[in-house]
């Protein structure tokens, strides 16, 4: 059962064109409200509810700027704030946006090749984005997402995402010293190293060889000479 939704937006004189708001009435456990926008790329968000709640209000922005971490071509980045509801009162939200076909012409971008990120944890999270159609000189794709933060829509593909670990590196005597060695995405075939194998040489001392008499051997012409 989906809620109907009602759309809030500023008094005309005072309107920000890069920002759009929309509430819902109170949603019961299992219903879901659609909320349509147009201050940002974003033209619907449906909000499921997981729990029941109050009124809720939700606002998208077009923030002009995100957070670090995306090296690849970024459309823009929104700021999503949810207010009635925490992300864990819901059981997820669906975002419909659009791109210009143009623009992705222009990057070199397959329309498969973009994507919904979402700023969590401190680190970009792509999310799962489906296109929709091309129409009109637009490309419209979906996305979900399990909670409201920071976005970006920006290319799923060629994003770079780079980070540094610790390698210790024998120093001898001395110790042991760290380098910052670069860490990509790509899996790594892992090798099964050879177990250690120990030798005992007879006639060292802690080799746990048992004592005894070693047998005579035979000469090779089978009898000695008298």
């Amino acid at each position: 059962m989906s809620a109907t939704s009602t759309k809030t937006r500023c008094p005309h004189g005072d309107e920000d064109a890069s920002a759009d708001m929309a509430a819902t009435p109170a949603l019961s456990a299992g219903e879901s409200a659609t909320l349509r926008f147009t201050g940002s790329a974003v033209q619907t968000v449906t909000i499921a509810a997981k729990e029941g709640s109050g009124r809720i209000l939700l606002t998208v922005d077009d923030a002009g700027t995100g957070p670090d971490g995306l090296k690849g071509p970024v459309y823009q980045y929104l700021s999503a704030q949810l207010s009635g509801m925490t992300d864990d009162e819901i059981s997820g939200a669906e975002f419909s946006f659009r791109v210009p076909a143009a623009w992705l012409k222009a990057e070199g971008i397959l329309p498969a090749d973009m994507a919904l990120w979402r700023f969590h944890d401190d680190a970009w999270q792509e999310l799962p984005t489906s296109v929709i159609r091309e129409e009109d000189g637009w490309v419209y794709f979906e996305a979900t997402t399990p909670g409201f933060s920071s976005f970006a829509i920006a290319a799923g593909d060629k994003q770079e995402v780079t980070g540094t670990t610790d390698v210790v590196v024998p120093g001898g005597d001395a110790g042991t010293d760290t380098v910052d060695v670069a860490v990509t995405t790509e899996p790594v075939n892992e090798t099964t190293s050879e177990p250690q194998v120990t030798v005992a040489i007879p006639g060292e001392e802690g080799t746990g060889t048992p004592t005894g008499t070693t047998p005579p051997q035979q000469s090779p012409l089978g009898s000695s000479l008298s």
